[in-house]
This record gives C-alpha cells, sequence and structure tokens, in this order.
C-alpha cells in the first residue's frame, strides 16, 4: 500500500479509537479550545501511520525524519541546545540505521517494533497517547497484511 492509504487508514482507525475511547473512558481531550491536544493527536496518527515504512529508503517518513534530524541538528548548532543536538541526532542516527540495515518489512514491521515505538508517549502523555500511537501503527500492518506478525 502506498502512503496516501497509509495515512487514510491511519485517520479512519485514528477516529474510531479516539471517538471509543473517549466515548467508554472519556480519554481524549476533544475541545475545540484544546489546540495543541488536537495537534498532538493529528501528528500522532500521521507519523505513526507511516511509521513502519522508515525501514524503506524511498519512504516518506524515512525522507521526513532525515530531514528533521539534519535540520534539528543545524537549528541546535545556533541555540546550543546539547539537548536539542542529541535527540535530533538520535532520530538521524535512528532512520539512517532503519532504511540501511533492516529489510523492508522486517522487524520494524511488527507488533513487538510497535510496542517499542508507542510506549515513549506513555511517558510523554500518558495512556490515551500510546494507544492511539499503536492503533496508528498497528493500521498500518493490518493494511499490508502482515497484523499477525508478532516479530
Amino acid at each position: 500500500m502506498n502512503r496516501l492509504g497509509h495515512l487514510v487508514t491511519g485517520f479512519i482507525v485514528g477516529l474510531l479509537i479516539i471517538i471509543g475511547l473517549n466515548y467508554f473512558f472519556g480519554w481524549y481531550e476533544l475541545e475545540l479550545s484544546n489546540w495543541i491536544k488536537i495537534i498532538i493527536y493529528f501528528l500522532i496518527i500521521i507519523i505513526y501511520s507511516l511509521l513502519p515504512d522508515v525501514d524503506h529508503k524511498s519512504g516518506t517518513i524515512t525522507w521526513w525524519f532525515m530531514g528533521l534530524g539534519i535540520g534539528g541538528i543545524i537549528y541546535s548548532l545556533f541555540i546550543m541546545d546539547k539537548i536539542f543536538f542529541l535527540y535530533s541526532l538520535g532520530l538521524l542516527t535512528f532512520t539512517y540505521v532503519a532504511a540501511e540495515y533492516f529489510s523492508h518489512r522486517g522487524f520494524i514491521h511488527s507488533i513487538i517494533f510497535g510496542l517499542i515505538a508507542s510506549s515513549p508517549l506513555y511517558f510523554i502523555f500518558g495512556w490515551p497517547e500510546a494507544v492511539l500511537a499503536f492503533a496508528c501503527f498497528f493500521s498500518h500492518l493490518c493494511a499490508d497484511k502482515l497484523w499477525f506478525k508478532l516479530i
């Protein structure tokens, strides 16, 4: 499936997760006045719907992450922020290693990697964002017909 298909699938699954879990548990803040949360949900859906393709050299997410990594490194040199530099370098290194050394639809296209990739959001934001991220990641696997792939 192509980028657009994964994004559409991710948005459908993401919206269903947000609406369903908000209805049953009240997890998500859906007021339009809380636009920062809405932007965060939007970014999670986009990034995690495309994240499994970071192991593809010509993947959209690969190029986005490479650009963000390089741009972040350059920006951090101007503002003299070591932490921002390390995050940017980490993103650039992860993307390069994933695209260069992992086979497409290998480990990165697995449920285990999806859990690993979405777990930091639990510590940064909480359960709702981590569940949303994993659901969007899993939607990519389902769209690629790899929903059964554990490792």
